[in-house]
């Protein structure tokens, strides 16, 4: 979900803000979803529907990332398939670890 570092008034963007933008708006120069549009808007998940990813652990969001787009994870494939193939390493890193920071959802 590499957005496109757009200056603001302040200069560049830091990374959180970019991270925070793309789990509740999403990228659209990639064609890319937020996250928040299945998993809610502080990633507390939608039950039986979108599992919570806030506090989730980094590399175990990486991991699952990585597997969807090797064909491999299974679960959530229809659904989550379409959206990985637009992350390259770098916004699964990013991602990832922001998510781990929002600390435990309420779920």
């Amino acid at each position: 979900m590499a957005l496109v570092h757009e200056p603001d008034s302040r200069g560049d963007i830091d990374d959180r803000e970019i991270r925070l933008r793309e789990q509740r708006v999403g990228d659209e120069s990639k064609q890319l979803q937020a996250c928040a549009n299945c998993h809610g808007p502080d990633g507390s998940g939608e039950r039986y529907a979108a599992p919570y990813l806030a506090g989730q652990s980094a590399v175990y969001l990486a991991n699952a990332i990585r597997e969807w787009k090797a064909g491999t994870r299974h679960s959530g494939e229809k659904q989550m398939g379409p959206v990985v193939l637009r992350l390259d390493d770098e916004d699964i890193a990013a991602l990832s670890a922001y998510l781990e920071s929002l600390g435990e959802a309420s779920h």
